[in-house]
């Protein structure tokens, strides 16, 4: 159905570009005879002008070819003439039809009524007496002037043919109808068409001479009420004389106006003759497979599935820890390898969990030496380095006069150096006790403003000259957290040291605020608890850059290599403090801007009892009321032996454990007495 509008197209451009000039009778006559034998489906090509004139070609029924032409010279009748083998017309016409007017016919009026590429109505042929449909397109010239229109028909007689040559089962039929249910064509050549006399009259569906069309026709009224309501395949069934017909029908349409129903009716005995026969050979075959599939099964068992049941038994051994299991099954085939091969593998991990147990005692040895190691070294190693820390501030501090710039630079140089190495000691053990994971939290109520006092008065001599102000704006009302004092203190300090270490001039600033859940959701493995202190440590330092924000918490990690040199550290403390955040069941993130400033926050538990807010948060003990003692004496010595310095004095406090310096911090030094500097070991 496609054919005609291609031909029309072809025909279109043809006159547009000059290459059909309808004014020259012999290359308009040769055109339209060389066409049409390119298209075997095609009856009649040809134009209608718009003075009414036709030219064209069509092929009778001898299969020949006949030039078609209606104008002044034949006197406005259509005469059919034969052509010889170049398309020239010979002789006298065939056929006329007297007083000819392209204009008036259906296929004209249907191409001007739908302005595009268009189908003609169904029509009875005048001179075959068969149906046609024309396939209709307006055509003009290259001044865009309408010169007529172009045809090409199509008889349904053809469609006929192909449909009756189709198999549709074994008496299956096929047959196309309009929406209003007069036949187009059928599978079984039944008439379309009555022929009475001049007159035509086209045959209804329901009307035909076929009764499964007429059946099928009726079935489809009953269902749909209507044909115009069909608008997409549909199936269905019904009984004719008690043997059960099937129905399918589907929607023909196209773009230009074609609008078809086809309609397949299959009677359920074509098929179900072979399917019924083609059931009963295959239950035969089923039980013959059956009884011979439960012969081999029961041969297999025996031969296979005994030997695998005594391989997994000894596997089930082995999983078990009885390494000592072996397979015995004296066979060559595949099932002898297995068990070989079995028998190797249990021998390989006899062999293996001996070296690996031998290993392993090794290992837990050296470990333990290890952790002793890390353990005495860094105790013999943090008193005398507090020892030189301290007396090499003391002089920096109270020998302006007696020593030179140089010698102060070099005792500062000495005094950090030792911080650097004390910091390195901390580290490394803590990291060791971490990565064994051999720290246990003592968790108690801990007000952070004093927290963070302590670890500000401690951290003031790393300050040295920087123009740098250490700020503590912890509220004093916020509820204490529930954490280890020793390791928050830690933390802060790592976190406040690294700060200023980062940081020339400007501030560091220690703040918190109470969140919730939602604000710091935690990991499964800690206990979900209602409320944390967020504790911020701000800085306006060089700042980092964001990608490093997840690398600077991994162990031995620096923001780059460039800061590491300058800067120097480890790379351990950022490492040890988020460990030990997340013990506590908190976490830590960091913000920061390259050249403004960093900001770190961590997260930690808030304490469910009611703890009052104190500034000594540390309770009194025997070691701090000995201590008082002697802090007592060294004051009355100082104050009879040195008189006039009494208001000066200095004390060094050397020790290696934090919280000794805190009880001495917190306990110790009165309101009278001024603490010129303090350094945390």
């Amino acid at each position: 159905m496609a054919t005609p509008h291609l031909l029309n197209d072809l025909n279109a451009k043809a006159i547009y570009l000059g290459n059909l000039n309808l004014q020259k009778p012999t290359s308009r006559e040769r055109y339209f005879w060389n066409i049409i034998q390119s298209f075997d489906s095609v009856t009649h090509t040809y134009i209608g002008t718009t003075n009414g004139e036709l030219f064209g070609s069509k092929r009778v029924a001898d299969g020949s070819i006949q030039i078609g032409l209606a104008d002044e010279s034949t006197n406005h009748s259509l005469n059919y003439y034969s052509a010889n083998s170049q398309g020239d017309r010979i002789g006298e016409f065939k056929t006329s039809t007297p007083n000819f007017d392209a204009r008036v016919r259906p296929w004209y009026k249907a191409a001007i009524g739908a302005g595009k590429p268009a189908w003609s109505k169904i029509y009875t042929d005048f001179v075959s007496k068969s149906l046609l449909i024309t396939g209709v397109q307006s055509v003009s010239d290259k001044s865009e002037k309408m010169v007529g229109v172009l045809a090409v028909n199509i008889t349904l007689t053809e469609v006929n043919k192909f449909l009756h040559s189709l198999k549709i089962g074994k008496s299956g039929q096929t047959f196309i109808i309009e929406r209003t249910g007069e036949l187009v064509s059928t599978s079984t050549l039944d008439p379309v068409l009555l022929v009475k006399g001049k007159d035509t009259e086209r045959i209804n569906a329901a009307s035909s001479q076929n009764s499964l069309i007429r059946a099928a026709e009726n079935q489809l009224h009953k269902k749909f009420g209507n044909l115009t309501e069909i608008n997409s395949v549909q199936q269905l069934d019904f009984d004719i004389d008690g043997k059960r017909q099937f129905i399918q029908v589907q929607p023909f349409q196209d773009i230009r106006g074609l609008d078809w129903l086809i309609v397949v009716v299959v009677p359920e005995a074509d098929f179900m003759e072979q399917i019924n026969a083609n059931t009963h050979t295959t239950i035969l075959l089923c039980i013959a497979a059956l009884i011979l599939a439960t012969g081999a099964g029961i041969l297999t068992a025996k031969s296979v599935i005994q030997p695998l049941l005594r391989l997994n038994i000894a596997a089930k051994e082995i999983a078990q820890g009885k390494l000592e299991q072996t397979v015995e099954i004296e066979r060559s085939d595949e099932l002898g390898e297995l068990a070989t091969s079995f028998n190797s593998m249990a021998k390989q991990l006899q062999e293996s969990f001996a070296a690996l147990e031998s290993k392993n005692a090794d290992l837990q040895r050296l470990d333990k030496l290890k952790d002793e190691f890390l353990a005495n070294t860094s105790h013999e190693l943090r008193t005398p380095l507090n020892g030189m820390i301290g007396i090499a501030e003391s002089m920096i501090d109270g020998a302006t006069g007696a020593t030179t710039e140089i010698q102060r630079k070099n005792l500062l140089m000495i005094a950090l150096s030792g911080h650097r190495l004390s910091n390195l000691v901390n580290d490394i053990l803590d990291f060791s006790k971490l990565r064994h994971k051999n720290i246990e939290l003592q968790l108690k109520p801990v007000g952070m403003r004093e927290i963070a006092d302590i670890v500000m008065m401690f951290s003031k001599s790393l300050v040295c000259r920087k123009s740098l102000q250490l700020i503590n704006n912890i509220s004093p009302d916020l509820p204490p957290a529930n954490a280890d004092e020793n390791r928050l203190q830690q933390i802060l300090h790592n976190l406040v040291s690294n700060a200023i270490k980062f940081t020339t001039e400007g501030h560091v600033e220690i703040s918190a605020k109470l969140v919730t859940n939602q604000d710091y959701p935690q990991k499964k493995e800690f206990t979900i608890i209602n409320s944390y202190l967020a504790i911020t440590i701000c800085d306006t330092g060089i700042g980092i850059s964001e990608d490093k924000f997840d690398r600077i918490f991994e162990s031995f990690e620096q923001g780059d290599g460039s800061t590491a040199r300058e800067y120097g550290g480890t790379g351990l403390g950022l490492a040890v403090t988020k460990k030990l955040v997340e013990l506590h069941g908190g976490k830590i993130k960091v913000e920061s801007t390259i050249g403004v400033g960093s900001k770190f926050t961590f997260t930690i538990p808030v304490s469910e009892g009611e703890v009052e807010q104190r500034r000594d948060v540390s309770p009194v003990t025997s070691f701090q009321l000995a201590a008082d003692g002697l802090f007592d004496k060294i004051i009355q010595y100082s104050t009879v032996n040195f008189p006039e310095q009494s208001a000066k004095i200095k004390i060094m406090i050397v020790d290696d454990e934090p919280v000794n310096l805190q009880v001495l911090v917190n306990h110790l030094f009165r309101e009278d007495y001024a603490i010129f500097q303090a350094n945390n070991g």
